[in-house]
């Protein structure tokens, strides 16, 4: 019998309100159109884990827990009940109560996450025998990952501190889907971004733990190469904390 793997992918909520905003008809279609169409544009890892995993004989349910057309079409689709206010657990809950999975892995690391919602899905799903946290650069306390049971992440220098305070702690590289090949060689001819012989796909967050260096690694080439930049930046408005 295969192990049952209920993943919740880390899906920002600024993608999924553009994904659906090029796509307003998406949402009203069904759950299971609504999820291929989600795991077919290939943001963050997208199911690169799960086709692997698969492969290896697990039987896998990626939940986009943010993603709120989908999310509530499966509710209707199976008739569960939620609070509006309380949306995004009630349905995750009824989801690992369906599913009753051996593994439960969680990508982000919002408080909603911590271990309160551990506990309650430990509670609701007696076959569960491990839960998986996920971090990158840019981690939370330990104390964060006190009900799981291992924590991975990209970073070395992340586990090693995680392991020096006494948790489970793995490293787990970043690779490269090589299924997303034909999907670039397929993009859009209309598209404003030109071919490059080079390319960096990823963001700047700076800040202790996130990509201060990589922006001066970048800003390096720049001195030396042309670069030319798409994408949006967002600037904090802190007019809002000052006048509060």
């Amino acid at each position: 019998m295969s192990l049952r793997l209920f993943r919740i992918p880390a899906y920002y909520v600024g993608y999924l309100a553009g994904f659906y905003a090029h796509r307003p008809d998406l949402m009203r279609e069904s759950y299971s159109t609504q999820h291929a169409a989600l795991m077919a544009d290939a943001f963050n890892q997208s199911n690169a884990y799960t086709q692997a995993l698969i492969e290896r004989g697990y039987d896998v349910f990626d939940v986009f827990a943010y993603a709120e057309p989908l999310q509530k079409r499966w509710a209707a689709e199976n008739g569960i009940a939620y609070q509006d206010e309380n949306w995004v657990t009630d349905i995750l809950f009824a989801q690992i109560e369906r599913f009753q999975p051996d593994v439960l892995w969680i990508e982000p690391w919002e408080k909603l996450f911590g271990a309160e919602f551990i506990e309650h899905c430990r509670a609701i799903s007696p076959a569960l025998r491990l839960v998986i946290g996920q971090c990158g650069e840019a981690h939370p306390g330990i104390e964060f990952y006190r009900a799981h049971d291992l924590v991975i992440s990209c970073a070395p220098e992340v586990i090693d501190l995680y392991r020096q305070q006494g948790a489970r702690a793995e490293v787990l590289p970043h690779g490269f889907e090589p299924r997303l090949l034909p999907l670039i060689a397929q993009s859009d001819p209309a598209s404003p971004i030109p071919p490059a012989d080079l390319g960096f796909v990823g963001q700047f967050i700076f800040g202790d733990q996130f990509h201060t260096a990589r922006a001066h690694i970048m800003l390096a080439l720049a001195q030396q190469v042309e670069l030319a930049i798409y994408g949006e930046v967002f600037v904090p408005d802190f007019r809002a904390k000052k006048h509060k």
